[in-house]
């Protein structure tokens, strides 16, 4: 049935993402010191999950497979293109928050973030 299938794949990506994030957590605590390594699971998990997600949006419109697999990965890369757009700082966070629907631009930016409150030893911990 269609639960089953659905089902499957959350178990299968859960615990592929998963483990793919806590290597990212533990490589991290050498490169990010002071950043929580929850922080960083929670960033590299979460970007999983919705590109999950987006790509099964993706695909969705499409009917055939090799054209979804295809298109797909085209409009999944050109998804990335307006993180250009809002990495400055002239940029409003009603357009930053807008063009973070788009999960590899809301991975941009949380990286851009993490990267700039490591460069400059701000410690984020959660509470």
């Amino acid at each position: 049935s269609s639960e089953s299938l659905l089902l499957s794949w959350a178990i299968i990506y859960t615990v592929q993402f998963g483990t793919t994030a806590v290597c990212v957590m533990w490589v991290s605590q050498y490169m990010f010191q002071h950043s929580t390594r929850m922080l960083v699971l929670l960033l590299f998990l979460l970007f999983g999950f919705s590109v999950t997600t987006l790509i099964i949006l993706i695909s969705s419109f499409f009917s055939r497979t090799n054209t979804a697999s295809l298109m797909g990965l085209a409009i999944y890369l050109a998804s990335f293109f307006p993180y250009y757009l809002v990495n400055n700082d002239t940029t409003t966070p009603i357009a930053a928050f807008s063009a973070s629907l788009l999960s590899p631009v809301a991975f941009g930016l949380g990286t851009n973030i993490l990267s700039t409150l490591e460069g400059n030893g701000v410690v984020r911990v959660f509470t």
